[in-house]
């Protein structure tokens, strides 16, 4: 149940989640304010086939990100400003992730833990439901849903968010995708994030 010092530096990723091949995908049609309609896919299946190794070693414009690469969705196009590295691909569903960079003060266990507590723990409230599903040394999967003043669920399912940290020396990279765009839970759901969880945390590597 994955949601998000010197340095920071973040990727937003709108992620094509496509089906595998093998996967009948279904669709469903969605009308725009002016009558147009287009096809869109109710499911997603993360291939990881359509992902591909990525180095993002010196493309954050204060060039703290080195030798450190990860896979990303093929075809993604990456921009940054001036903190940010931005990964784009075009998909009915956006999915955003974020990478950031930092200095590490800390042995990497007290990082995961306070950002778990921070995401999931303190999150937990009278107007949200946090549970954590997964937690391995690196990081964490976490599933949210937004509760109403009577306290009943007002997303039918929950969205699914994941955190993952990997360090080397003074160097440390955070990687999630809880701070930033629009999820469902066509896409952000557990079977998903656990996929998307299982691509970072294997490829995710310094030179």
């Amino acid at each position: 149940m994955m949601k998000k010092i010197v340095f920071s530096a973040a990727i937003a990723a709108s992620l094509a989640l496509v089906s595998c091949g093998e996967t009948n995908v279904k669709s469903e049609t969605v009308t725009n304010a002016a009558d147009s309609t287009k096809t869109v896919d109710s499911v997603f299946t993360v291939n990881e086939a359509e992902w591909e190794l990525r180095d993002l070693t010196g493309l954050d414009s204060l060039k703290q990100i080195s030798g450190f690469s990860v896979k990303l969705p093929k075809g993604a196009i990456i921009e940054k400003d001036f903190l940010d590295l931005k990964v784009l691909s075009p998909n009915a569903h956006e999915y955003v992730l974020e990478i950031r960079g930092q200095e590490a003060l800390r042995p990497l266990k007290e990082y995961v833990t306070n950002q778990r507590l921070l995401e999931v723990d303190s999150a937990r409230s009278a107007t949200n439901d946090t549970k954590l599903i997964a937690e391995d040394a690196n990081g964490y999967i976490y599933s949210s849903q937004v509760k109403a003043e009577d306290g009943s669920l007002i997303d039918k399912k929950p969205i699914v968010h994941f955190t993952y940290f990997i360090l080397k020396g003074d160097q440390l990279i955070r990687i999630e995708d809880a701070h930033a765009g629009v999820y469902d839970d066509k896409m952000a759901n557990e079977e998903n994030t656990k996929k998307i969880y299982s691509i970072i945390s294997s490829s995710a590597a310094f030179k």
